[in-house]
């Protein structure tokens, strides 16, 4: 069926799928939009694990992923095959006999970005007919502060009609980059407040231009730029990249975040921590080894030892491995 993005989204949340979803057309943002969703919420965490699949148009052919979704799903209901800058395949229209009989228990999502599908030919047919056809038109410059202020009333807030004009100027018809500018904005309001013109020159684009290159050179210039990020620039990194972590790093201040382990046994304990990171040149962030140096005496009484079961892989206990067919017990 042919359909437009709040239809589509609707049908997924109330967990109603089809077997291919044919998204193109010159916007971008829409194709990203349906696409992380079905990424992120179609599957559980654990079904994940076997039954989805993220590539790109560049690494594989088409006889190659129409393998892929000819196969079943793994102790799920489907499998999901997300199939991202289509545009670069040799020839989407191999997939026109697949999306003629596709697989009911494979979710297969073909993002086809900056272009059209001829609607003449079979696999648009075929796609309308069994699953869904979605063209993402790109909003003219005219129609977008009516659609920022639309956006916005979907998260609760109202904007001033020169706001929209001024978040146009500055960052273009970029949808994404003004729904993250939108985003920003909205952590410091409270929810039914409106976004106005001097609250995005006070808390908008000068600090939204830390994270995104293009509008860090608009408000503040090149030379400017240069002056504070072209050591990375000339290693081939955008210098707006993680604003926080060089801050942070650049004045000496180390961050940990995400840990795992024994953390219960330490907790509200004083210890020495060591922290073993990758060696990366001027990167700001990478894996880590964690340790806790303590007095035994000291370690929390009573905190047994965190079990790692592996989800199947050949290292958990009995009741894990039966979870997996894949690794059957020896």
């Amino acid at each position: 069926m042919a359909s437009t993005s709040e239809n589509i989204l609707t049908d997924l949340k109330n967990r109603i799928f089809y077997p291919i979803y044919l998204l193109y057309g010159e916007e971008p943002y829409f194709i990203d939009y349906l696409s992380d969703h079905i990424e992120e919420h179609l599957l559980t965490a654990e079904e994940k694990e076997f039954n989805q699949t993220v590539i790109y148009g560049k690494d594989l052919k088409v006889q190659e992923i129409l393998s892929m979704a000819r196969r079943y799903p793994m102790m799920a209901n489907y499998q999901v095959i997300i199939v991202k800058e289509a545009q670069d395949l040799d020839d989407i229209e191999e997939f026109a006999s697949y999306a003629e009989n596709p697989v009911k228990t494979t979710v297969l999502v073909l993002c086809y970005k900056y272009g059209k599908i001829d609607k003449r030919k079979k696999l648009s047919k075929w796609a309308e007919k069994n699953g869904v056809l979605f063209e993402s038109a790109k909003v003219y410059d005219s129609k977008i502060p009516d659609w920022i202020q639309s956006y916005a009333g979907k998260l609760g807030y109202t904007i001033t009609e020169k706001s929209c004009y001024l978040l146009l100027e500055f960052l273009g018809n970029d949808l994404s980059k003004i729904v993250n500018e939108i985003g920003k904005l909205a952590i410091n309001l409270a929810p039914g407040s409106k976004i106005t013109e001097e609250y995005i020159e006070k808390f908008g684009l000068e600090a939204y231009a830390e994270f995104e290159r293009d509008v860090y050179i608009d408000v503040f210039g090149m030379d400017k730029y240069m002056e504070t990020y072209g050591q990375l620039e000339r290693a081939n990194q955008p210098g707006t990249w993680e604003p926080c972590h060089k801050l942070m790093m650049g004045n000496g201040i180390v961050g940990v975040e995400n840990l795992g382990g024994d953390l219960d046994k330490v907790a509200g304990k004083r210890f020495r921590f060591y922290c073993f990171p990758i060696r990366w040149y001027m990167g700001d962030g990478s894996m880590v080894r964690c340790v806790a140096e303590i007095d035994e005496d000291d370690v929390v009484k009573g905190v047994p030892d965190r079990t790692y079961t592996y989800c199947g892989t050949g290292y958990g206990p009995a009741s894990e491995e039966k979870r997996y067919d894949i690794y059957p017990l020896k």
